[in-house]
């Protein structure tokens, strides 16, 4: 059986740590665990050292950038090669609510435990979704585009909302 490092690696990006990172750490001491950051950068991979010590890491919007499913951009691609790289890795938490990217199956099938943001943007969502359909009902976009051509068009006859 393999011994686990002493210290507690986070993967995480350098945004991440910028904002984040000393309120992970406080967790991780007030739960009794001594861990450290491994701060990506994809132009250099973590020391053997480091990728030993990686035990869960954040996947973020920041590092997904502009990648696809299936066609990453370097930073995205760096990110994924050192998971692959880190021994220890555990769990892995994705900032989607989808889990869908090939990448995903690699890592649950080695056993790395996989958690989605699901439900975390539930209810900007679901305002997200009344706003629509409220300004659906009131023939909003008629007024936006109205207003771009700067004409008054009122909503007479068949334009008049439903009551």
């Amino acid at each position: 059986m393999q011994t686990l490092p002493d210290v507690f690696g986070i993967f995480v990006s350098q945004e991440v740590a910028l904002s984040d990172g000393a309120a992970l750490l406080d967790l991780c001491t007030q739960t009794g665990l001594t861990a450290e950051l491994v701060v990506h950068d994809r132009h250099q991979t973590p020391s053997p050292d480091a990728l030993q010590r990686i035990r869960v890491a954040l996947l973020s919007v920041d590092v997904i950038g502009k990648s696809t499913k299936s066609l990453h951009e370097p930073e995205m691609q760096t990110f994924i090669d050192t998971l692959k790289k880190a021994p220890n890795l555990q769990w892995l938490q994705v900032p989607s609510a989808g889990m869908d990217r090939p990448f995903y199956s690699e890592m649950y099938d080695q056993g790395i435990r996989l958690t989605s943001s699901a439900g975390a943007n539930a209810k900007a969502v679901a305002h997200t979704a009344i706003a629509g359909i409220l300004a659906l009902s009131r023939c909003v976009p008629l007024w936006v585009e109205a207003q771009r051509r700067h004409h008054w068009h009122p909503l007479r006859g068949e334009l008049i909302p439903p009551q």
